[in-house]
């Protein structure tokens, strides 16, 4: 066979522009018969290249993407299941799902049996493999949780074949199936063993998985991100499952089973921020016993506490301590009151400044201040995230809902002095309406208390501290509650960077309705150092409708947290100077500056300080965004190596740059 038998023009054959094939020269005419011969095989190569990739790439992808979408519909129905408290569907779908795993298994290795062996490939099947592996234990897993709760299910209002699963012998209120579920807690933790050890294996399944291997994003679904997180969860499952069996096992005695225990409820006014979330109004004490509510709940406007203090002042000694010098210079007062004992964002350090004037109190009228286990700390969020699962309350002839309780909050408390006191029992008279409501509603509300109470503490609007004492238990419960941060404490960090800002309002005012903020953080290097630029922006919106008359100035004192060694290099923008404005807390050093804010204003504070040596490495810079309690979403941009990232900050958060 010839190469002219591959392709030989015809002697008619017109060239582009014109020209006729025979007409040109011998060697142009062998030129063009070599580049149709490599055209034509060209083509010939591609179309068994497309035919390949169809049989042994495409069609196959298409058989485990199938499979895929297949899994993403199971996983929905498992949410769906346990969102609906359907134990019969949970099995079901649980079941269902462990299956398409076990199929998208098959539909693989029938698809892809080249790729085991098949270099570039090798180590994305080993993934795959590790991928269906800890799906398959995870679902296993969670049939085994389902078993071990299933006997319980009832104080959770779970159901099966349609039927909510109760006794019908006892009580259907939510305090009973609290109490019920609180005592039981201890027999769960007893069977948690294998569910925890199956949770185990999925992290070290995870864990052999390198996630730098693939794409930080396809199409715009992050890919790295969710792969890091999951293994970062569920790697710790060993650490993550003693933890939740220590805390079935602690929970109980801490809710009074066994023996009576006493709390306080501090309400903080979220309107007036303060340094833990919210000017202290009032307070609540209560028992409770067996996981229910006793007799004595008893509240208190926080002005009641220093005017019993202030009976034991002479015109030579005073008990109070002195004040904070942003506090005696702005709020013009001589002392640092019970209601000012949070000038420390940390929770448990302004609830220990608390406790001395709680037990000076004591000292003086026992009955006003009996001895408590622990401090409970809510904000407006709570009162009307609360509101909107329990209906409206009725205290002294108001009805306060959902949608108004703020706006009447906010009027008793931005009352003179004079006018406050004795009104500002109203709050706590609403906490115990509450409370009782809460405890008298139907149990099939409890998933709701349990979902909005803990969204409500990750987000930074109830806090818990637990006095830790010579019991184990107790010891125990305000570890777990610091680990977790659910206790408001300054977060302790390690070679990354820190920023927590921290607003305290000293206009004696609620404005802090109508304030909002934006953080805006550039990391730059000078002079080989890395620094830390932080600019915060204010702007005094209009009020809703009805909070017209709490409009007024607004000053804040700020402070900026930063690692121990940081060193200020700029302030801007603060328009007056304290004794307090640096200092050291927590293993954090903080710098402050202070801004007045008047109605449709907009002003800017920025701090620029020097970072310590080893928060950058290398071209890789973490920072852990603390949020101050109380607040709502404020904007925080985060600028390194000219990328970007932006978090409206609902709780603490890491970012990270590579």
């Amino acid at each position: 066979m010839t190469i002219s038998n591959f392709w030989k023009p015809s002697t008619n054959f017109k060239l582009p522009f014109g020209t006729d094939f025979e007409s040109l020269d011998p060697k142009r005419k062998k030129l063009l018969k070599v580049l149709g011969i490599v055209g034509a095989s060209f083509f010939a190569l591609a179309l068994v290249v497309a035919i390949l990739l169809f049989v042994f790439v495409i069609k196959p992808s298409l058989a485990v993407l199938s499979q895929v979408n297949k899994l993403k519909e199971d996983q929905m129905l498992v949410q769906k299941a346990f969102k609906n408290q359907d134990i019969d569907a949970i099995n079901l779908s649980l079941e269902t799902l462990k299956n398409d795993l076990e199929t998208l298994r098959n539909v693989r290795d029938a698809s892809f049996p080249w790729a085991a062996k098949f270099g570039p490939f090798v180590n994305y099947y080993t993934d795959s493999n590790h991928f269906i592996t800890a799906g398959t234990l995870a679902v296993d897993a969670l049939k085994e949780f389902v078993v071990v709760a299933e006997p319980f299910a009832d104080a959770a209002g779970f159901k099966k074949n349609d039927i909510v699963i109760t006794d019908s012998s006892a009580p259907s209120g939510f305090a009973e199936a609290f109490a019920t579920w609180v005592r039981i807690m201890p027999e769960v933790a007893g069977n948690m063993d294998g569910v925890i050890d199956k949770f185990d294996k999925v992290g070290d399944e995870l864990s052999l998985v390198d996630a730098r291997r693939y794409p930080q994003s396809i199409s715009g679904f992050p890919v790295r991100s969710n792969i890091e997180a999951a293994q970062q969860y569920l790697t710790q499952a060993s650490e993550y499952g003693p933890d939740i069996k220590a805390a079935l096992t602690i929970i109980p005695p801490l809710l009074g089973v066994g023996q009576e225990k006493r709390y306080a409820i501090i309400m903080q006014n979220d309107a007036e921020i303060r340094p833990t979330g919210g000017f202290w109004t009032n307070y609540a004490t209560f028992r409770i016993l067996n996981a229910a509510l006793n007799s004595d709940f008893s509240s208190k406007d926080m002005y009641s506490m220093d005017e019993i203090i202030a009976t034991t002042d002479t015109i030579y000694t005073s008990p109070f301590p002195k004040p904070l010098a942003p506090y005696r210079d702005f709020l013009k007062v001589e002392h640092t009151y019970a209601r000012d004992a949070n000038f420390s964002p940390d929770f448990v350090t302004a609830v220990d400044s608390w406790m001395w004037y709680y037990k000076f109190v004591g000292r003086i009228q026992p009955l006003e201040a009996k001895p408590i286990n622990g401090v409970f700390a809510i904000d407006t969020h709570v009162i009307e995230e609360l509101l909107r699962v329990t209906g409206p309350v009725d205290v002294n002839g108001v009805s306060y809902s959902a949608d108004n309780v703020v706006l009447e909050l906010e009027k008793i408390a931005s009352l003179g002095l004079k006018e406050q006191q004795g009104r500002k029992k109203v709050l706590g008279d609403l906490m115990e309406s509450m409370l009782i409501n809460m405890y008298r509603s139907e149990s099939n509300l409890w998933p709701k208390f349990v979902e909005t109470g803990i969204r409500l503490a990750v987000e930074k609007h109830a806090f818990a501290y637990v006095f830790p004492t010579q019991d184990e238990q107790t010891v125990r419960a305000q570890e777990l509650l610091e680990k977790y941060n659910f206790s408001g404490r300054i977060q302790e960090t390690k070679g990354e960077d820190y920023s927590f800002v921290v607003s305290t309002n000293l206009g004696g005012d609620k404005t802090n309705t109508f304030v909002t903020k934006e953080v805006e953080h550039k990391i730059l290097e000078e002079n080989g150092k890395w620094v830390h630029d932080v600019t915060i922006d204010y702007k005094y919106g209009q009020p809703k409708p009805g909070y017209e008359p709490l409009v007024t100035v607004y000053r804040d004192w700020i402070r900026v947290y930063a690692p121990l060694g940081a060193k200020l290099l700029v302030l801007e923008g603060s328009d007056a100077k304290t004794e307090a404005d640096t200092g050291e807390e927590r293993g954090k050093v903080y710098f402050a500056g202070h801004l007045t804010l008047a109605p449709n204003e907009s002003k800017t504070i920025r701090f620029k300080y020097e970072l310590p040596d080893g928060v950058v490495k290398s071209g890789l810079y973490s920072v852990y965004l603390q949020k101050q309690g109380g607040t709502s979403d404020d904007l925080h941009k985060v600028t390194f190596n000219g990328r970007t990232m932006e978090e409206k900050l609902v709780t603490d958060k890491t970012l990270t740059f590579r």
